[in-house]
């Protein structure tokens, strides 16, 4: 049995609603404000809903911005009411009907309530099919990634321990067996892209943002980096005082990763790399990354953030384009913003943007004191 919650403020329209409806084999409840439909607008309650313009405490858009499409709604308006009627249907009405004087449209409701029925059951069940057909390429792109790990693995592995006993052999043998290292590695990074874009896809419907402990992500992310540090005799310039923001941490050691691990591959010979924050005046928090490498040309910082996107000042291209529009998906997801400040010759800045923990409860952002570490 059809379900419709009439919302209706005349007494008298609202009997003769009923009336029509009941008649039609719908069972039907009515309520005279918009407060009170929405109140009751659950879609395991009522199948569709019938709305009229003209309320006491709100307008019948305002009830249809409400429900954004998770109910089918019908709204009544006033015969003529052409420009009102548009308005409706680009806030979500399944359809809306123009009352005329003697209120024969009425009879009309039958047939919209079961076009809208038909629509909207066909709405959802094309919507269940996509998230269907989205889970299974998620799921298939993930055990890809995975089983090309293992014998990406397999020949990098391989490909050290033969450099290792090719010390003495020719030069041109030598650089054809790094080459093939080195392609085993960019393709080993393309499938950490790749899954690491599975996951975010994956954990946008759950997450929940935290105060960040920005040190102790750090100190994760430059464990992960030990061998690059530690093989480019890198130099990593923390700060004592890390500004307090919100995100989530997951996200954010992805972010610094990209970022330091970046700078060392592009830095100086040996790379300096420093790190810090700065607390702005809108409110957010600008966290930084400053290596000391060749730096990046302005006709080509506008496009480092796209996907596929590659610029090597030195022709040393080893990712696949994605790792900065990961960052830059990951920040914007935390409400922030990316960017990079940098021009040929002078280093480069690399730089994220996260809500400052307590800003809109107006309360003073708390600095970390810690000692620096290098």
């Amino acid at each position: 049995m059809t379900r419709v919650l009439c919302i209706e403020a005349d007494v008298s329209l609202a009997r003769l609603l009923e009336k029509h409806l009941i008649r039609a084999g719908y069972v039907v409840t009515t309520v005279h404000t918009g407060e009170k439909g929405l109140y009751q607008c659950e879609p395991d309650i009522y199948d569709v809903v019938i709305v009229n313009y003209r309320l006491p405490d709100m307008t019948g858009l305002d009830v249809l911005q409400h429900l954004a499409g998770t109910i089918p709604a019908i709204l009544m308006t006033a015969a003529g009411s052409e420009r009102l009627a548009v308005q409706a249907m680009k806030s979500g009405a399944a359809d809306y009907i123009s009352l005329d004087i003697d209120l024969k449209c009425l009879q009309q409701l039958p047939v919209m309530i079961e076009q809208a029925l038909a629509e909207h059951s066909a709405a959802r069940n094309l919507i269940a099919e996509q998230q269907r057909m989205i889970e299974d390429l998620d799921a298939f792109a993930h055990t890809v990634a995975h089983d090309l790990k293992n014998p990406l693995n397999v020949i990098i592995g391989t490909s050290e321990m033969l450099l290792d006993m090719m010390q003495d052999e020719r030069p041109k043998m030598r650089q054809h067996q790094q080459t093939i290292r080195n392609i085993a590695y960019k393709m080993y990074s393309i499938v950490e892209e790749l899954l690491l874009l599975a996951k975010l896809r994956r954990d946008e419907q759950e997450i929940a943002t935290h105060v960040l402990d920005m040190d102790l992500i750090v100190d994760e992310v430059l464990a992960r980096l030990s061998y690059s540090i530690h093989r480019s005799d890198a130099r990593i310039l923390r700060p004592q005082k890390w500004y307090v923001a919100e995100g989530y941490t997951a996200w954010i050691e992805e972010v610094w990763v990209n970022y330091i691990s970046n700078a060392i591959k592009y830095g100086g010979e040996p790379p300096v790399v420093e790190l810090g924050s700065e607390l702005l005046n809108d409110g957010t928090i600008r966290f930084w990354v400053y290596d000391n490498g060749a730096g990046v040309p302005p006709d080509v910082v506008d496009d480092l953030f796209r996907e596929f996107s590659q610029f090597s000042p030195d022709g040393r291209t080893e990712g696949h384009g994605l790792g900065l529009s990961i960052v830059r998906r990951i920040v914007e997801q935390l409400g922030g913003g990316v960017g990079v400040e940098s021009s040929a010759g002078q280093g480069s800045t690399f730089w994220f943007t996260l809500p400052a923990a307590g800003y809109h409860k107006s309360v003073s952002n708390v600095e970390i004191d810690r000692s620096a570490a290098s």
